[in-house]
């Protein structure tokens, strides 16, 4: 498989205020449906289904295997020390996305005296069904 992929996605972390996914119900650093919904292009000679728009879920986490894959690597040796999924045939074939639920974490605060802001970082992660 020697050929390009480009994709594009969404930036999962921006500072509060500065990202939006009106009209969903909040923005980034948010659980709801605003904060971790995002928009995403995949371009390569290797989709064999191409111009259309999937609505099929996909994590950040799925990534990995899936250009892990593409790169001539067996994702079964890593999937259970991973949380994502090779997506590459929802990518390319049009198929349904394997993914069924994503991890969504409770965001803490943090306080950083240094530069008296807040950080958000993960505390533990849940998983939630969207079907």
């Amino acid at each position: 498989m020697s050929a390009v992929i480009k994709m594009f996605t969404s930036p999962m972390y921006v500072f509060r205020n500065q990202g939006s996914n009106y009209p969903l119900r909040g923005g980034k650093v948010t659980l709801w449906e605003g904060g971790v919904r995002g928009v995403g292009f995949v371009h390569s000679k290797l989709i064999r289904k191409k111009g259309r728009v999937s609505y099929d879920l996909i994590d950040a986490t799925d990534w990995l295997p899936t250009f892990y894959h593409l790169a001539g690597g067996n994702v079964s040796l890593i999937e259970d020390k991973i949380d994502g999924m090779n997506v590459w045939d929802t990518l390319a074939h049009g198929r349904k996305s394997p993914r069924t639920e994503v991890g969504l974490n409770n965001i803490a605060r943090r306080h950083n005296s240094e530069t008296e802001q807040s950080t958000p970082f993960p505390t533990h992660f849940q998983l939630v069904s969207l079907f």
